[in-house]
């Protein structure tokens, strides 16, 4: 379903986990590899919105982790380690866009 905003959200955010992979290529830069494949197979669960949204909190929680073990191991941040805050807004912003869909659909069936 390409024409729902969210999934432009979540495609934009794997793009943006797989260029930061590469641009750094560390070990600890494999939880945005993950961050990303979670993105992508996300994209195609639109029929089941809770667990896509579900989904987007877990990508979320590994951006954090990520943050969290990057800041233990090396105590700084580089300017190239914003990137990783501009795909946890992208998730958020899928999903509340998720979110909405769900509270739409309700509606239209709370009407039928």
């Amino acid at each position: 379903m390409i024409q729902r905003k969210q999934t432009l959200y979540l495609l934009f955010a794997a793009i943006v986990a797989i260029v930061f992979f590469v641009m750094r290529m560390q070990w600890i830069d494999v939880l945005q590899l993950a961050t990303a494949a979670l993105c992508v197979y996300d994209i195609f669960l639109y029929k089941r919105r809770m667990l896509q949204a579900r989904l987007c909190l877990l990508g979320m929680f590994l951006v954090l982790v990520w943050y969290v073990c990057k800041a233990a191991i090396e105590g700084t941040l580089e300017p190239l380690d914003s990137m990783p805050m501009i795909e946890a807004i992208l998730l958020v912003l899928a999903r509340n866009g998720i979110i909405s869909d769900e509270k739409l659909v309700r509606a239209a069936d709370r009407i039928r």
